[in-house]
């Protein structure tokens, strides 16, 4: 069921349901955070989108869009980037194109995959974010800890579900 942010509405599924959008998500997603792994070109960016394209299972993604407007995306993952092992998974790649972002997107995404995992039965969610603690704290997210990836600051965020 779309959802309604302000003037247009929008609609959050997974990704594998269009996959020809790949390549514009690795493009955005590689202009965003390319500075984690400067190594990593666009076609390593697009590959491992690929491999997120499952529904209902970890890893998976999901877009925003309505009709053939793609707003933002989100992804669950097993593992981001170098991080600590004994969490997970983990709320990755929420990504809003710029001209849509301040309107509901991305909350709307984050809440879509913490529906995700709590069908799942998962009851701990974890995000690092090198600059967006204040916006996940506003979800309802707590601060874990202050941790390094590739040579950058990041926090380490846990959302805590409620048994069904």
């Amino acid at each position: 069921m779309p959802q309604s942010i302000h003037n247009f509405k929008i609609k959050i599924d997974y990704l594998s349901d269009r996959a020809e959008i790949i390549t514009a998500l690795a493009h955005w997603y590689h202009a965003q955070w390319g500075y984690l792994n400067p190594s990593r070109q666009i076609e390593d960016v697009i590959e491992k989108i690929k491999s997120h394209l499952g529904p209902e299972k970890i890893p998976t993604t999901f877009r925003a869009h309505y009709q053939n407007t793609l707003f933002g995306s989100a992804g669950l993952t097993q593992h981001d980037m170098e991080t600590p092992m004994q969490f997970s998974p983990w709320l990755a790649g929420v990504y809003v194109d710029r001209p849509y972002r301040r309107q509901g997107i991305g909350s709307a995404l984050v809440h879509r995959v913490i529906e995700e995992v709590g069908s799942m039965g998962i009851t701990r969610l974890y995000l690092f974010t090198p600059d967006q603690e204040p916006f996940y704290a506003r979800l309802g997210w707590t601060r874990l800890e202050q941790a390094e990836v590739r040579n950058t600051s990041v926090i380490i965020m846990l959302f805590v579900l409620k048994p069904k």
